[in-house]
C-alpha cells in the first residue's frame, strides 16, 4: 500500500515539475532577426511593353544612367509615354516626351537613397527640375509598327479571338442588274439576305 502511496506522490511531484517549469520557446533559442532589405531597394526596373529589360542598380544610378541611351534598340523619338512608378506615389506620366518635352532626355539617378527619372537638357545635365522623385520602376509604352500589307492580310483572316464578341449580323440588301444569256434578256434585280436568319445553316 505504501509503495503504491509512494508512487502515485513520485507521479504527481513529476508532473507538477514538467507541468509548471516553464517551456523554452524556439523562437528564443534562434538568433535574433537581421533587418532584411527590400526586395530591389535602391534599384530602379525598366520595363518596355511589359518586358522587363534591365535593373539599375545603386552603383549605376549614383552616376546616373541615360534611359534612351540604355535602350538603344528603342529609339527615343518613337517612345509614346514614359511612366514612372514608386511606393511613395504615382504613377507620373510623361506622354509625347520628344515632342511634349522637346530638347530632353531621360535621365534615372539617386539622391540620397531615393530613386529618381528626370527630363534634362543634355546640354545643361545640372539642370533636373522636371522629376519625379521616390521612383522604383520606370515603364516605357512603344507603339507597334504598322505592319505590311501582307501582314495585315494575314491579321483578317485569324479567326477572331473567343473573347471577342461576334457582331450580330444583319440583313443586306442588294440592287443590280441581271441578265439571262440562253435568252437575252436583262433586268433589274432587287433582293435582301437576312445572314442572322442563315447562321446555322450549311
Amino acid at each position: 500500500m505504501r509503495s503504491g502511496v509512494a508512487r502515485s506522490v513520485w507521479l504527481w511531484l513529476g508532473l507538477v515539475v514538467a507541468c509548471g517549469a516553464p517551456a523554452e520557446d524556439d523562437d528564443a533559442r534562434r538568433d535574433p532577426p537581421r533587418s532584411i532589405a527590400k526586395i530591389g531597394a535602391g534599384q530602379i526596373d525598366v520595363i518596355v511593353n511589359g518586358d522587363k529589360l534591365a535593373i539599375l542598380s545603386q552603383h549605376q544610378l549614383r552616376a546616373g544612367v541615360r534611359i534612351d541611351e540604355l535602350l538603344p534598340n528603342h529609339p527615343y523619338v518613337a517612345w509614346k509615354s514614359i511612366t514612372a512608378y514608386g511606393p511613395g506615389g504615382g504613377p507620373f506620366e510623361w506622354l509625347d516626351p520628344v515632342v511634349n518635352h522637346a530638347g530632353t532626355v531621360p535621365l534615372a539617378f539617386l539622391d540620397g537613397e531615393r530613386g529618381v527619372l528626370a527630363l534634362i537638357d543634355p546640354a545643361r545635365p545640372e539642370l533636373r527640375e522636371t522629376r519625379f522623385d521616390g521612383i522604383d520602376e520606370i515603364r516605357i509604352t512603344i507603339p507597334k509598327p504598322p505592319g505590311t500589307p501582307l501582314e495585315a492580310l494575314a491579321d483578317g483572316c485569324r479567326p477572331p479571338s473567343k473573347s471577342e464578341l461576334i457582331p450580330t449580323p444583319t440583313a443586306k440588301r442588294w440592287r443590280g442588274t441581271s441578265y439571262q444569256f440562253n435568252i437575252p434578256m436583262h433586268w433589274r434585280s432587287d433582293f435582301t439576305i437576312n445572314f442572322s436568319e442563315l447562321v446555322d445553316k450549311p
